[in-house]
């Protein structure tokens, strides 16, 4: 069984979009608030996902996974807050450049 921690209200998940990770989490943290974890309630390196580096680091694009506690989720109004502090954020991340290309070698 996994327990995972989540450390305030949000999670931004996210491998080589360091810079964009960092940038929405700053920005959600901005709009709500409130603490937004960094490759939290659990981190990418060590569970499986293959979005994020399938999807998204290996054809360069800004991959990035935001969690939101379903909680906070439970009415219109709560759904419309987060929808408007995530879209902000994103809106903030799309500034930054896109990290590098890591392709993975193609066999004959």
């Amino acid at each position: 069984m996994l327990v995972f921690l989540v450390h305030g209200p949000a999670g931004i998940l996210y491998r080589a979009s360091h810079l964009h990770g960092k940038t929405v989490a700053q920005a959600m943290e901005k709009q709500s608030g409130a603490l937004v974890g960094r490759n939290q309630p659990y981190d990418l390196w060590q569970h499986s996902n293959h979005t994020i580096p399938f999807h998204g680091n290996r054809r360069g694009l800004a991959a990035i996974i935001v969690e939101i506690r379903n909680d906070l989720l439970a009415t219109t109004p709560d759904l419309n807050r987060w929808a408007g502090i995530t879209a902000q954020a994103l809106q903030k991340g799309q500034t930054c450049p896109l990290p590098p290309v890591k392709r993975q070698a193609q066999t004959a």
